[in-house]
């Protein structure tokens, strides 16, 4: 049965239709809905409606901080109509956005056959994985293969390369992990290029998403330290007996911390792990 996933009011335009480009000059408010097979994009003048089974790429543009109070976040939802490439652009706040982006990424992945050794290297040592036949899903930062999950906070690097399966070379995602302070690397396959191509895009798109927000933090080195004592293990009240510090200071790099989204209830979020993570590889060259 379908069912309606998201339902909010944006501005939307075309900017490709049967493969000829055209202008984006004005953009029309819209009625942006979600479902589980469609995605319609209803403006006063015409309705758009596009099955979830043609879309083949979504792009993010994000606004820069000093421009965000003028302009609008964006995304590029490439599809095929007829035949012919097209592309509709939907500008609304970036947190809106977000949230469409996860629904609309979790419908075109969710409940996809892949193919996938996890993980298929491990401290540098070639691990004797079989390649295991199953389900991709997405979940809230990360993706699921089976009920393996993929963190996108230890995702390093992404990139697309050639392996033989079943006797047949195909294209994979080669995904190269640092879990607990050790490297991985994982291959994944998916039959279907179409979701290979969007899988890669989302695992890129909203990777390049936390590394941006964990490089603005500019965390100072008592913060790294502090961040490093908590993915240890040590609470937030043993942290002055372990730093040897005053626990009026250490309470304050806890709180700025909070503020910079990289803690939250005395433990590290996605963000903070990619810091830990980061921090860690800095240390360690």
């Amino acid at each position: 049965m379908e069912k309606i996933v998201a339902d909010f009011m944006a501005k939307s335009a075309i900017s490709l239709e049967k493969g000829e480009r055209r202008k984006i000059e004005d953009f029309e408010k819209s009625r942006i809905i979600l479902s589980t097979k469609r995605l319609l994009v209803a403006t006063p003048s015409d309705k758009l409606v596009i099955p979830l089974n043609t879309i083949f790429d979504v792009r993010k543009i994000d606004v820069p901080d000093d421009l965000k109070d003028m302009l609008e976040d964006s995304m590029k939802i490439a599809f095929v109509r007829d035949g012919s490439p097209n592309v509709v652009v939907i500008k609304a706040s970036g947190d809106k956005l977000a949230k469409f982006f996860y629904l609309l990424m979790k419908l075109l992945l969710g409940g996809n056959a892949v193919i996938y050794k996890h993980p298929a290297i491990k401290g540098g040592v070639v691990l004797n994985t079989r390649w295991k036949n199953g389900k991709l899903g997405i979940a809230r930062g990360a993706i699921l293969l089976d009920k393996s999950a993929i963190k996108l906070s230890t995702v390093r690097d992404i990139k697309k390369e050639m392996r033989t399966i079943n006797s047949k070379k195909v294209e994979i995602l080669n995904v190269r992990l640092m879990e607990n302070g050790e490297a991985m690397v994982s291959y994944i396959h998916i039959p279907e290029k179409r979701v290979l191509n969007l899988l890669g895009r989302y695992v890129g798109l909203e990777f390049a998403d936390i590394l941006r927000k964990v490089e603005k933090a500019k965390l100072s080195k008592m913060e790294k330290q502090v961040l490093q004592a908590i993915y240890s293990g040590v609470s937030i009240e043993d942290l002055p007996a372990i730093l040897g510090l005053e626990a009026a200071d250490v309470q304050r790099v806890v709180l700025g911390l909070e503020q910079k989204e990289m803690i939250k209830n005395g433990k590290l979020t996605v963000y903070g792990e990619v810091a830990v993570s980061r921090y860690l590889e800095d240390v360690n060259v």
